[in-house]
């Protein structure tokens, strides 16, 4: 089997050397972004700007570190969209007696839209694949897997 991986960070290494490892997989391309250190601010730079911030909806990519919330006096609430405080030092905010939460509800629509439109695209794709199956295009399956599907086009 040809396959195209697409992955980003940390979180594709371990599936990227797996597939690398399996027998009958063949890895024709790799597809990353690079690292974006350009135009980042550092620690010191985000926590002058949370000087004056009374609360801060944390995005996915940020780092709440002791010195940070040490640094924003001000900050009060610290909330991580979506769940869960991996980026977030829990203990840090607590011994500074500061909020740490969740911003729920920002993007329920969305995800839920999302789950649907994948359910769909799953059953398109089980449908033509039983077919492709059924007409005994075995092979063309496992290369559509690498190519672009012709109904596609």
């Amino acid at each position: 089997m040809r396959v195209i991986f697409m992955g980003t960070g940390d979180i594709a290494i371990p599936s990227f050397r797996w597939l690398l490892g399996a027998q009958g997989v063949e890895v024709v391309a790799l597809v990353t972004q690079p690292d974006k250190p350009e135009g980042a601010l550092s620690e010191t730079e985000f926590a002058a700007l949370l000087q004056t911030a009374q609360g801060w909806i944390i995005g996915p990519q940020a780092h709440v570190t002791r010195a940070l919330i040490a640094a924003s006096p001000s900050c009060l609430v610290f909330s991580r969209r979506g769940v869960g405080y991996e980026r977030v030092d829990i203990s840090a905010a607590k011994d500074l007696g500061r909020i740490a939460a969740i911003a729920t509800g920002g993007n329920e629509e969305s995800v839920a839209d999302h789950a649907i439109g994948m359910m769909l695209a799953v059953a398109v794709s089980a449908v033509i694949s039983i077919y492709l199956a059924d007409a005994g295009y075995r092979a063309l399956l496992a290369a559509l897997e690498a190519e672009d599907t012709p109904w596609a086009r």
